[in-house]
This record gives structure tokens, sequence and C-alpha cells, in this order.
């Protein structure tokens, strides 16, 4: 197979995210499995790809050769790989069932790689063709268009109106959401007997900007105090900024007047101070303004988790997450977690 093939970029970009997923407390690293490097998966039946499910040549490659995480004992069901999206796995010649292809009509060069599981969840669908993938979700708010213009679309169309991305980027910002802690699944068993093992999910952003906001910080932080002493401040003359200098006032009322006009800028001025103090008077005890234990300073100031999340956010930062992770002891304080009520 060609390295530089679509299929190629695809079946890497599930190698790596599978093996990365391997090491979380929900996914046991004895279900990753990779085919064999020439021919692939023997069992993946081509006549019926063919000549049943009109799939290309392309999608007969990459489903011979992508990694797989086997189904589970319990169920036959598959890994979540993210909140209420489950893996699938074609490794032993079992395909999809015919329902799945009602969810959404797709070109023969693509491909459902991941299936929803619940309603937050979605649909990987990879494009075989281009090396990309893209995530399919019911809900409104993910599409890229205006809900008017996706009701114009054809019907077979309207999956192109769902966020699509190369498939190592697609990839990487799935794990980037499991190591800023985004993501933090919590395994649990369902029944007596603990015949279905699920995953429970928390979250520290409550929204998409708030997602985005964390993914966007920098990785690296200098403690407090250990900032480089020969940086300095220094005005516009050229001298160094007296300690505690501040800007004065009409100097202010000139920046927000120049900036919006003399009404609005005094509006705008009026409305930030009486933010201020606000968050000046308002500091509940359990606010958790402090730093997470674990040390973690891109989530200072994040406010409105519950306790239950809180707890779930130390376990893994205590257990080493994610250069020194200790996947044994992370599992251990979860189950305790889940023994005291979860």
């Amino acid at each position: 197979m060609d390295p530089a093939s679509p299929v190629s970029n695809l079946t890497s970009a599930f190698k790596t995210l599978y093996s990365f997923l391997s090491h979380l407390p929900h996914i046991p690293p004895s279900v990753l499995s990779f085919p064999t490097p020439n021919g692939g998966w023997p069992n993946i039946p081509v006549q019926t790809l063919v000549e049943d499910k009109c799939k290309t040549r392309e999608v007969i490659e990459l489903l011979r050769h992508l990694p797989y995480l086997s189904r589970r004992d319990d169920d036959g069901g598959g890994w979540m790989l993210g909140p209420d999206t489950v893996s699938m796995d074609f490794s032993a010649g079992e395909l999809w069932p015919e329902w799945i292809e009602e969810v959404q009509e797709v070109p023969a060069w693509c491909v459902w790689v991941a299936r929803r599981e619940g309603r937050g969840g979605g649909w990987i669908l990879a494009d075989a063709r281009s090396g990309t993938l893209t995530q399919y979700t019911p809900l409104e708010d993910h599409l890229t268009i205006p809900y008017a213009q996706y009701e114009t679309l054809a019907p077979q169309d309207r999956w192109m109106a769902h966020p699509t991305m190369d498939a190592m980027a697609f990839v990487q910002l799935w794990i980037k959401r499991f190591e800023k802690l985004v993501w933090m699944p919590v395994p649990i068993t369902v029944g007596n007997r603990g015949e279905k093992a699920k995953v429970a999910w928390y979250f520290t952003a409550e929204t998409r900007e708030e997602e985005e906001d964390l993914l966007a910080e920098d990785e690296e932080f200098e403690d407090d105090g250990e900032e480089d002493e020969e940086a300095e401040d220094y005005t516009e003359e050229g001298g160094q900024e007296e300690e505690g200098a501040e800007v004065a006032e009409d100097e202010l009322d000139g920046l927000w007047k120049d900036a919006y006009g003399e009404v609005e800028g005094r509006q705008r001025r009026d409305e930030l101070e009486r933010q201020e103090r606000e968050m000046s008077e308002e500091k509940p005890a359990d606010s958790f303004r402090g730093t997470p234990s674990g040390g973690d300073r891109n989530l200072l100031g994040r406010s409105t988790w519950d306790a239950k999340t809180k707890e779930v956010y130390d376990i893994y930062t205590l257990s080493g997450w994610p250069s020194s992770f200790d996947r044994a002891k992370c599992e251990t304080m979860l189950q305790e977690l889940v023994g005291r009520g979860h």
C-alpha cells in the first residue's frame, strides 16, 4: 500500500488514535489488534462489499488495513472512542447492520467507521479517496452551514455539511481533548453481575467556546515568581516603568472615547467596572479558583465544576496524566469513586 495514499493516511490516523486510547482506563490494551502488514485482514467480505454494499476498491483496501478494537465479550458491542461514540470492528468479516445505511446516504468511496450511541455522540465517516474524516451528528449546532441552507441540500449530500478534517488532524484534535482533560472517561458496570461495561463522561468545558479556549491554551506555564528576572516593563519613552504605575483616569477616558465614541465608550467602561466589582465581591469558598491538585494551571478560574467533576479531574492528575500516567493507580481510584455511589 502506498504510504502517501489517502487510505494509508486513514489507517495511520486510527493506529495513532487506538494506540492512545488503549492507555486510558476504559479500554484494555488487549483489545487493540492490527492487520498483517501485506494482505491485511483476510476475512473482509470483498464480494459483499462490491455487490451488496456497492463500495469501491479504496473502501475495501481501507477495511482490510485498519486497526480495530475487538468487539466486547459481554454484548459484542464496541468501545467508547469519545462521548457516546463507539468503535466498529470489521476484522472478522462481519459488516455493519443494514439500519446503519439509513442514517445517511453516503458515496461508494465512504464508509462508517464509528457509530453513535446516545444523544451526545456522533458517527465517524471515512472518505477513502480524500483521506478525511467527518463527524456526523443529528444536532443542528454541529453543522458547518446554516440550517436553512442545509435543508436545501439533496439528502445524499447532507453529510458534507458536517465537520470534516484530514484524518490525522481529526485524530490529533480528538486526542488533545483527552490530554487536556476536556473529556474524562470513568468506566462503570451496569447490572448485578457487572456484565456490561459502560463509560460515564465528565467534562471540564460546558460550551464549545470553553472547549476551544482550553484546547488553545499553551502546554507550558511558568510557575508564579519564576519569571525571567531580566524581563522588565518599559514605558513608551524607553525608561523602566515604576512599580505599581497606573494609567491616569483621563487617559483611560480618552482611549475609550477614541475606540468607541464618547457615549458608547463611557457605557462600555462603566459596564467593565461593574463586572470587576462583582467579581471581587463574589468569591464563594468552593469556587475552585486555585490550582487543582495535580497542578494544571490551564484550568485556573473554572468555577462551574461540580464536586464529582473536580474529583475525577484530581484522580487523573494525581495519577500523572498525561506525561507519566499510572493507569493502574487511576483505575483503582476511579473504582473507589464509583463504589462510593457514582
